[in-house]
């Protein structure tokens, strides 16, 4: 792949992964003691992220040492993309005198989804919603620094702390029970007078459970970065019969 040749070595697409993500490496909270502490990790001051850093900002780290937040600065080595780097599918199922019964898993892993409008309090509008998770997780005082998991809410900093970064990085792997369905196949004497060869009842369901830590929507689907309606589970009960 002949690329366009780039200032710093981690911006290259060329050996990565298809749909790889450049993203900032977040590195903590803005508050009193942030300055000293990442000038302990890394030896240098919190570079210039072009605004004043306040209290409960996101701080990010200068990759390239050079004192200032930039493109530079942004990686594609962090996390995985939006396509799995491993899918797994398994059906299975078994008779039993007249019952049948079958089932079908599918699962991913090494997935993530990169957040977009569930990233910022009441939207870039300041008009939308204000979701549970984002109260209760957004940085409030320095009592939260190590564990609010989103940064202060602001509209003037914004830029800053709803830049695309590994803070809104987020594992979409998953395990799906997918289908299943009971049959029991009915032959009765009645049947057969009016002339029915096979006559089965059967109930099944799609999309019973999923085992996920991601929480924002349908993990199967790459859209669901932002809002979209919930994926539905759906119950059925027929009768199959055959002259």
């Amino acid at each position: 792949m002949n690329e366009v040749k780039q200032n710093e070595p981690w911006l290259y697409e060329t050996g990565r992964r298809i749909n790889s993500r450049l993203m900032y490496k977040f590195w903590g909270f803005y508050d009193e003691t942030a300055d000293a502490r990442y000038q302990e990790e890394f030896g240098r001051p919190i570079a210039d992220h072009g605004i004043t850093l306040a209290p409960g900002d996101a701080v990010y780290v200068d990759l390239n040492g050079d004192g200032k937040l930039d493109g530079n600065d942004a990686t594609r080595d962090i996390g995985f993309t939006d396509i799995p780097e491993y899918t797994a599918g398994l059906t299975a199922g078994f008779a039993w005198g007249k019952f049948d019964f079958s089932m079908q898993w599918t699962g991913a892993w090494n997935v993530d989804r990169m957040l977009s409008e569930f990233r910022r309090p009441l939207g870039d509008t300041n008009q939308k919603g204000l979701l549970l998770y984002q109260y209760e997780n957004t940085w409030r005082s320095s009592a939260d620094s190590f564990t609010a998991k989103f940064p202060r809410a602001s509209s003037s900093h914004a830029n800053n702390n709803y830049a695309q970064s590994d803070l809104y990085l987020v594992n979409a792997s998953y395990l799906r029970l997918k289908n299943v369905e009971i049959g029991y196949n009915m032959d009765f004497p009645f049947l057969k007078k009016i002339k029915v060869n096979n006559c089965r009842l059967y109930v099944n369901g799609y999309n019973l459970l999923t085992f996920t830590n991601f929480m924002w929507g349908d993990p199967e689907s790459r859209q669901s970065d932002r809002p979209n309606y919930p994926l539905t589970r759906v119950f059925n009960i027929g009768l199959k019969v055959g002259f």
